[in-house]
Protein backbone atom coordinates (compact mmCIF):
# COMPACT_ATOMS: atom_id res chain seq x y z
CA UNK A 1 0.00 0.00 0.00
CA UNK A 2 2.86 2.23 0.85
CA UNK A 3 4.35 1.62 -2.59
CA UNK A 4 1.18 2.78 -4.21
CA UNK A 5 1.34 5.92 -2.18
CA UNK A 6 4.87 6.70 -3.38
CA UNK A 7 3.85 6.24 -7.02
CA UNK A 8 0.95 8.54 -6.56
CA UNK A 9 3.23 11.25 -5.11
CA UNK A 10 5.57 11.00 -8.12
CA UNK A 11 2.68 11.20 -10.56
CA UNK A 12 1.24 14.15 -8.71
CA UNK A 13 4.63 15.91 -8.87
CA UNK A 14 4.77 15.33 -12.62
CA UNK A 15 1.28 16.66 -13.10
CA UNK A 16 2.06 19.70 -10.94
CA UNK A 17 5.32 20.36 -12.94
CA UNK A 18 3.60 20.06 -16.31
CA UNK A 19 0.65 22.08 -15.22
CA UNK A 20 2.61 24.80 -13.48
CA UNK A 21 4.25 27.48 -15.63
CA UNK A 22 8.02 26.87 -16.27
CA UNK A 23 10.45 28.92 -14.33
CA UNK A 24 12.29 31.71 -16.23
CA UNK A 25 15.63 29.89 -15.78
CA UNK A 26 14.33 26.78 -17.54
CA UNK A 27 12.88 28.91 -20.33
CA UNK A 28 16.24 30.73 -20.70
CA UNK A 29 18.08 27.40 -20.79
CA UNK A 30 15.70 26.02 -23.43
CA UNK A 31 16.25 29.15 -25.52
CA UNK A 32 20.07 28.79 -25.27
CA UNK A 33 19.84 25.09 -26.12
CA UNK A 34 17.76 25.95 -29.21
CA UNK A 35 20.29 28.62 -30.26
CA UNK A 36 23.12 26.15 -29.79
CA UNK A 37 21.25 23.52 -31.83
CA UNK A 38 20.81 26.13 -34.58
CA UNK A 39 24.53 27.06 -34.38
CA UNK A 40 25.50 23.37 -34.52
CA UNK A 41 23.30 22.95 -37.63
CA UNK A 42 24.91 26.05 -39.18
CA UNK A 43 28.37 24.73 -38.31
CA UNK A 44 27.49 21.39 -39.90
CA UNK A 45 26.32 23.20 -43.05
CA UNK A 46 29.47 25.35 -43.01
CA UNK A 47 31.64 22.29 -42.45
CA UNK A 48 29.95 20.52 -45.37
CA UNK A 49 30.48 23.60 -47.61
CA UNK A 50 34.13 23.79 -46.52
CA UNK A 51 34.51 20.04 -47.09
CA UNK A 52 33.07 20.49 -50.60
CA UNK A 53 35.47 23.37 -51.24
CA UNK A 54 38.33 21.19 -50.00
CA UNK A 55 37.29 18.47 -52.45
CA UNK A 56 37.13 21.03 -55.29
CA UNK A 57 40.48 22.52 -54.26
CA UNK A 58 41.96 19.00 -54.11
CA UNK A 59 40.65 18.26 -57.61
CA UNK A 60 41.99 21.62 -58.81
CA UNK A 61 45.37 20.82 -57.23
CA UNK A 62 45.32 17.48 -59.06
CA UNK A 63 44.64 19.25 -62.36
CA UNK A 64 47.36 21.82 -61.62
CA UNK A 65 49.81 19.02 -60.75
CA UNK A 66 48.98 17.36 -64.08
CA UNK A 67 49.47 20.70 -65.88
CA UNK A 68 52.74 21.26 -64.00
CA UNK A 69 53.93 17.77 -64.96
CA UNK A 70 53.03 18.41 -68.61
CA UNK A 71 54.76 21.82 -68.49
CA UNK A 72 57.79 20.22 -66.84
CA UNK A 73 57.93 17.59 -69.59
CA UNK A 74 57.59 20.29 -72.27
CA UNK A 75 60.27 22.40 -70.56
CA UNK A 76 62.60 19.39 -70.30
CA UNK A 77 62.06 18.66 -73.99
CA UNK A 78 62.57 22.31 -74.94
CA UNK A 79 65.68 22.52 -72.73
CA UNK A 80 67.06 19.46 -74.52
CA UNK A 81 66.29 21.05 -77.91
CA UNK A 82 67.77 24.35 -76.70
CA UNK A 83 70.96 22.54 -75.68
CA UNK A 84 71.10 20.88 -79.10
CA UNK A 85 70.52 24.25 -80.79
CA UNK A 86 73.17 25.84 -78.54
CA UNK A 87 75.63 23.10 -79.56
CA UNK A 88 74.75 23.67 -83.24
CA UNK A 89 75.17 27.43 -82.79
CA UNK A 90 78.60 26.92 -81.22
CA UNK A 91 79.57 24.51 -84.02
CA UNK A 92 78.39 26.95 -86.71
CA UNK A 93 80.10 29.83 -84.88
CA UNK A 94 83.36 27.87 -85.01
CA UNK A 95 82.80 27.06 -88.70
CA UNK A 96 82.03 30.72 -89.41
CA UNK A 97 85.15 31.86 -87.57
CA UNK A 98 87.26 29.36 -89.53
CA UNK A 99 85.64 30.45 -92.80
CA UNK A 100 86.18 34.13 -92.01
CA UNK A 101 89.81 33.41 -91.05
CA UNK A 102 90.22 31.50 -94.33
CA UNK A 103 88.67 34.40 -96.24
CA UNK A 104 91.01 36.87 -94.51
CA UNK A 105 94.03 34.71 -95.32
CA UNK A 106 92.88 34.41 -98.94
CA UNK A 107 92.39 38.19 -99.12
CA UNK A 108 95.89 38.72 -97.73
CA UNK A 109 97.30 36.19 -100.20
CA UNK A 110 95.38 37.96 -102.99
CA UNK A 111 96.76 41.33 -101.89
CA UNK A 112 100.30 39.89 -101.87
CA UNK A 113 99.75 38.44 -105.35
CA UNK A 114 98.46 41.80 -106.57
CA UNK A 115 101.60 43.43 -105.16
CA UNK A 116 103.73 40.76 -106.87
CA UNK A 117 101.80 41.32 -110.14
CA UNK A 118 102.51 45.06 -109.89
CA UNK A 119 106.17 44.28 -109.22
CA UNK A 120 106.27 41.93 -112.23
CA UNK A 121 104.50 44.56 -114.37
CA UNK A 122 106.96 47.18 -113.18
CA UNK A 123 109.93 44.89 -113.89
CA UNK A 124 108.45 44.08 -117.30
CA UNK A 125 108.05 47.81 -118.09
CA UNK A 126 111.66 48.44 -117.07
CA UNK A 127 112.86 45.49 -119.16
CA UNK A 128 110.71 46.53 -122.14
CA UNK A 129 112.07 50.08 -121.83
CA UNK A 130 115.66 48.77 -121.70
CA UNK A 131 114.95 46.39 -124.60
CA UNK A 132 113.46 49.22 -126.66
CA UNK A 133 116.46 51.44 -125.91
CA UNK A 134 118.86 48.59 -126.71
CA UNK A 135 116.92 47.81 -129.91
CA UNK A 136 117.08 51.50 -130.87
CA UNK A 137 120.81 51.67 -130.15
CA UNK A 138 121.37 48.44 -132.13
CA UNK A 139 119.43 49.84 -135.10
CA UNK A 140 121.42 53.07 -134.85
CA UNK A 141 124.67 51.09 -134.69
CA UNK A 142 123.69 48.86 -137.63
CA UNK A 143 122.70 51.95 -139.63
CA UNK A 144 125.95 53.73 -138.72
CA UNK A 145 127.99 50.65 -139.68
CA UNK A 146 126.10 50.38 -142.97
CA UNK A 147 126.79 54.06 -143.63
CA UNK A 148 130.48 53.64 -142.73
CA UNK A 149 130.72 50.54 -144.87
CA UNK A 150 129.00 52.38 -147.69
CA UNK A 151 131.34 55.35 -147.32
CA UNK A 152 134.39 53.08 -147.25
CA UNK A 153 133.08 51.25 -150.26
CA UNK A 154 132.48 54.55 -152.00
CA UNK A 155 135.99 55.76 -151.09
CA UNK A 156 137.54 52.51 -152.19
CA UNK A 157 135.66 52.64 -155.44
CA UNK A 158 136.62 56.30 -155.91
CA UNK A 159 140.32 56.08 -155.00
CA UNK A 160 140.90 52.43 -155.75
CA UNK A 161 142.24 51.70 -152.29
CA UNK A 162 142.14 48.06 -151.38
CA UNK A 163 143.13 46.58 -148.15
CA UNK A 164 144.99 43.31 -148.07
CA UNK A 165 142.52 41.05 -146.39
CA UNK A 166 141.80 43.71 -143.79
CA UNK A 167 145.43 44.05 -142.52
CA UNK A 168 145.51 47.80 -143.23
CA UNK A 169 148.39 47.74 -145.85
CA UNK A 170 147.64 49.42 -149.14
CA UNK A 171 148.09 47.64 -152.41
CA UNK A 172 148.45 49.38 -155.71
CA UNK A 173 145.41 49.16 -157.92
CA UNK A 174 145.65 46.70 -160.75
CA UNK A 175 147.49 48.01 -163.84
CA UNK A 176 148.98 51.12 -162.22
CA UNK A 177 151.47 52.42 -159.64
CA UNK A 178 149.71 54.26 -156.87
CA UNK A 179 147.39 56.00 -159.20
CA UNK A 180 150.17 57.95 -161.09
CA UNK A 181 150.41 57.56 -164.84
CA UNK A 182 153.71 56.94 -166.70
Amino acid sequence: NNNNNNNTEDDTEKVLLSASPMSPLVIAMDTEISKMDEQIKNLDVRRQALQQECTQIGESIGRKVDEADRSRDVLTSLQKKLNEIQTKIEREQTALTLAETGIQLQKETLALHEIKIKAVDSEKLVLEDLRNKLTGEREDLVRDQKQQNQQQQNQQNQYGVHTNNGNGQRRPPPGGTNGSST
